[in-house]
C-alpha cells in the first residue's frame, strides 16, 4: 500500500523538476538571436524549449523536486528559474546591444538619426544602421555556433546548480559595471571610423561656411557626410566579425558571472 502511494509522489517530483527546468530553458532561449523573433510562432518556441528541457533532463539523470505543500512555493521556485534563465541570456543581449549601439552612434554621426525601423531581432524600433549591425551580428553569432555554446553552458550550469536549488546568487556590482563598460567601449570602437570621419568633415564644412558664406553647406555637406560615412563603414565590417567571435568565446564566463556563479562552479 505504501509503495503504491510512493509511485505518484515520485512521478510528481520528476514532473515538477521538468517543468522548472523548462522555465529556465525557455527564459534563456528567449534571449538567443533568431528564437526571439516575432515571426517564430509561440507554439514553436514552446515546443523547442520543451524538447531541449527534456533532453537536458534525461542527460543529467532526471531532475527530482519534491512537490511543495504550500501553493505559493511553486510560484517562487518558477520565478527563480525564470530569473536565472533571463539573467544568463542577458549576456547575449549585451553582445548584440553593443553592435546596435555602434550602429546608432554611426547613424547620429551620418545625420541618419531620423531613419528608424523595426528591429527584427528584438521587435523594437531602432535606427536603421543599428538594426543592420544587430542583424549582421546575429547572423554571425548563429554561423559560428554561438547558440551551441549557450546550450552547453546552460547544461553545465544545470549540472552544478539543479532546479530547486535553494541558494540564489547575485552578481557583484563590479560585474554589472564591467558589463556596462564593455558594451560602451565596444560600441565606441566599432563606430569610431564613422565618428572620426564625420567629425573631420564637419570641421571642414564649418571652415568652408566661414570662408564662403554663399555655399549651401547643408545641401552639400549632408551628401558628403552620408557618402563618407558609408565608405568608412567598410572598416567596421571585419571588426564586427572579430567582436562577435570574441564575444562567443567569452560568453560562458559572462553568463555565469551575471548569475553570480563562480566560473567553473568553484
Amino acid at each position: 500500500m505504501d509503495s503504491t502511494l510512493e509511485i505518484p509522489s515520485a512521478f510528481g517530483g520528476y514532473v515538477m523538476g521538468a517543468m522548472l527546468l523548462m522555465i529556465r530553458v525557455g527564459a534563456l532561449l528567449s534571449m538567443i538571436p533568431g528564437f526571439r523573433e516575432r515571426a517564430l510562432p509561440m507554439r514553436i518556441r514552446l515546443l523547442i524549449a520543451a524538447m531541449l528541457a527534456i533532453m537536458i533532463d534525461v542527460a543529467v539523470g532526471g531532475m527530482f523536486v519534491s512537490v511543495p505543500e504550500e501553493m505559493l512555493t511553486p510560484l517562487v521556485m518558477g520565478t527563480r528559474e525564470f530569473l536565472l534563465g533571463m539573467t544568463m541570456g542577458f549576456a547575449i543581449r549585451l553582445l548584440i546591444g553593443a553592435l546596435q549601439a555602434a550602429g546608432a552612434a554611426a547613424s547620429y554621426s551620418m545625420a541618419l538619426s531620423m531613419n528608424t525601423q523595426i528591429d527584427p531581432t528584438s521587435g523594437d524600433e531602432s535606427m536603421s544602421l543599428g538594426s543592420l549591425f544587430a542583424v549582421t551580428g546575429s547572423l554571425i553569432f548563429i554561423t559560428i555556433d554561438g547558440h551551441h555554446m549557450v546550450i552547453l553552458t546552460l547544461f553545465e550550469h544545470v549540472k552544478d546548480y539543479p532546479v530547486g536549488f535553494q541558494e540564489f546568487y547575485l552578481p557583484g556590482i563590479d560585474v554589472i559595471a564591467k558589463a556596462g563598460v564593455d558594451l560602451s567601449v565596444t560600441a565606441l570602437l566599432l563606430a569610431s571610423p564613422v565618428v572620426v570621419v564625420a567629425l573631420t568633415i564637419n570641421i571642414g564644412l564649418a571652415f568652408v561656411g566661414k570662408v564662403v558664406p554663399q555655399v549651401n553647406i547643408f545641401a552639400v555637406g549632408l551628401s558628403i557626410l552620408m557618402l563618407a560615412g558609408f565608405v568608412s563603414l567598410e572598416f567596421s565590417g571585419d571588426a564586427v566579425i572579430q567582436v562577435v567571435e570574441r564575444g562567443v568565446e567569452e560568453l560562458p564566463e559572462k553568463m555565469l558571472e551575471l548569475v553570480g556563479t563562480p566560473v567553473g562552479g568553484d
